[in-house]
């Protein structure tokens, strides 16, 4: 664990000093209104990076901003609405582990596409009056569909529901993009 959080670290500091160089670079080029695009791109970043403390679980927050560092197969990019709030959702242990296995299952079955084609994992948290939605946007390479739809149930364990019309059809390339949004239903609407 000490390591993981070692390398996590690093590479968020590698990402920052990144980002600090293009800035530079705007501001010695003076260019600034491309740094204060480099700037705006930052507070986005650190205000996004801030609501991860509303998922609910340090399991579940450190899983998700240390991806990177256990995960070659694919990029994850989180998002979470501004006001994302769990309060009366799931268990906050069972929704961590279904998002955990959600994102698992995608990555088991993300393959290196053989032109270097990058895949890519986007999760969108949101939060509405009847439940907890996670939308997710696999773009890439997927070694076998029909396993992928099994790993995304089996995620699941009955805590939330797979939206049948977002799944991609059968007939489709394994390269091709595929859309799935997971309800968690709130527990007032789960009775």
């Amino acid at each position: 664990m000490r390591n993981l959080t070692i390398d996590t670290l690093k590479h968020h500091r590698h990402d920052w000093m990144n980002e600090i160089q293009i800035l530079y670079g705007y501001l010695k080029l003076n260019k600034p209104d491309k740094a204060i695009e480099v700037v705006e791109r930052i507070k986005r970043h650190m205000a996004n990076d801030s609501r991860m403390s509303r998922l609910g679980t340090s399991k579940l927050i450190t899983y998700l901003l240390s991806f990177r560092t256990t995960c070659n197969t694919m990029k994850l990019e989180v998002e979470i609405e501004e006001d994302f709030d769990l309060t009366g959702g799931p268990d906050r242990s069972a929704f961590a582990d279904a998002v955990i296995g959600l994102v698992d299952a995608v990555r088991e079955q993300s393959k290196l596409s053989a032109a270097g084609e990058e895949n890519v994992l986007q999760l969108f948290f949101r939060s509405t009056e009847s439940d907890i939605l996670l939308e997710m946007k696999y773009n890439g390479m997927i070694a076998a569909r029909d396993s992928l739809s099994f790993g995304l149930e089996r995620a699941l364990k009955g805590v939330g529901r797979l939206s049948e019309e977002d799944r991609l059809p059968d007939s489709e390339p394994a390269g091709a993009s595929r859309r799935m949004i997971v309800a968690f239903p709130l527990k007032e609407q789960a009775g």
